[in-house]
């Protein structure tokens, strides 16, 4: 470099030298995946090879607090005035809160997961809240309102567990068949788990004496279907689009696409016990004609806290790095369908859940602009 200096206009010097400019290598963690000694994979390994991580204790001792919790199921007999129904409850009570307090813990930073020693240990594991699960669903229609803020609290506990995540729950090309074959069973459960739970809650979209818990719960249930279930998700957004949308609209080169195609990366490769697997998806079909997409086609607090549900999920699930908010599935379709509320209702009208939603979707910060202009036309 060689060239002049100036003071107030006028030239007062010159300067020489070079300039070594060294690019540093850009380095971030993916989305869908870290970088690892055999690649990059799909999310951290939960498998640890050495000794034993001594989580077996754990899952023993929810196993034996399942059994606990059943026992006292089948001793609530409500017909029956001479039995001691709040002494029993109070240890449902007792024993959900354990449940929900081991189902809240792990040993990775923001995600409710542990760590095994091996494959098998994982299996266990699975198959220990899967349990857990069904149970859950059994007394699901039968709980006491007392019970709803515990009972609830524990299912969405379950429901956030990282052994149920998609990199946990898939296998590897190269896993020998009877891990291979653990696993496909895992899927088809969990499968089965999903779609029964979601029934459930189509239920209590048309129940108006639900407790907050259960309204909780089922706003989450709903964002975390929304890409869990693709069947859900297709049917949602072709009604709120006005035209049809499937598997054909999505982008399968898109970076979330691990997060969002279940069917494909996980249910659609199991390859036993087909008949198990045909019959969830009969029963998934049949619930997807029940009457609840008027709930959240209609724009009302469901639809507003569905909205606010799904932004806050893939913020917490996709912690790490940019997210790419136009990649995910039906986003678009989401979004304007939101917009175009805000436009055609009053702002003095606008509900405060709406407003919560709206404060969701700014996290995507590329939004502001087209909120700011949407409110400045409304002033008029």
């Amino acid at each position: 470099m060689d060239t002049h200096l100036y003071l107030y206009g006028k030239q007062s010097g010159t300067i020489q030298g070079t300039f070594d400019l060294i690019c540093q290598p850009f380095v971030q963690q993916k989305i869908a995946g870290v970088t690892t000694e055999d690649g990059i994979k799909m999310a951290a390994p939960l498998i640890h090879r050495g000794p034993s991580m001594n989580k077996h204790t754990k899952i023993a001792d929810l196993t034996e607090q399942l059994e606990v919790l059943n026992d006292l199921f089948m001793k609530t007999d409500y017909t029956n005035p001479q039995s001691n129904h709040r002494e029993i409850e109070k240890q449902i009570k007792n024993s959900l809160k354990y449940i929900n307090e081991t189902l809240s813990s792990g040993d990775k930073k923001n995600t409710h997961i542990f760590t095994y020693s091996s494959a098998e240990e994982l299996l266990r594991a699975q198959t220990a809240f899967l349990d857990i699960g069904f149970s859950f669903l059994e007394i699901y229609n039968i709980l006491e309102k007392n019970l709803d803020q515990v009972f609830f609290s524990s299912y969405v506990s379950l429901l956030k567990r990282g052994e149920f995540l998609l990199p946990s729950l898939l296998w590897d090309e190269t896993a020998p068949s009877k891990i291979e074959s653990a696993k496909q069973k895992i899927a088809v459960r969990y499968q089965k788990f999903l779609y029964i739970g979601l029934a459930k809650v189509f239920e209590g979209l048309n129940n108006t004496a639900m407790s907050n818990y259960q309204k909780k719960f089922i706003e989450y249930y709903l964002a975390m279907a929304y890409f869990r279930i693709p069947e859900f998700r297709f049917k949602l957004i072709t009604a709120l689009g006005n035209k049809p949308y499937g598997a054909t609209n999505e982008d399968t080169d898109s970076k979330l696409y691990l997060f969002a195609n279940w069917n494909k990366l996980l249910f659609d490769r199991v390859s036993i016990e087909k008949e198990q697997a045909n019959e969830s998806r009969t029963f998934l079909n049949a619930s997807l004609e029940k009457p609840w997409l008027e709930r959240l086609k209609s724009r009302g607090i469901f639809y507003f806290f569905f909205i606010k549900e799904v932004a806050d999920y893939v913020v917490d699930k996709l912690q790490v790095g940019e997210i790419i908010w136009s990649e995910i599935p039906g986003y678009e379709i989401l979004l304007n369908n939101f917009l175009g509320h805000m436009r055609s209702k009053e702002v003095t009208k606008y509900p405060e859940i709406m407003i919560d939603a709206s404060l969701s979707l700014l996290r995507n910060v590329s939004l502001l602009d087209r909120f700011v202009m949407i409110l400045i036309e409304k002033t008029r």
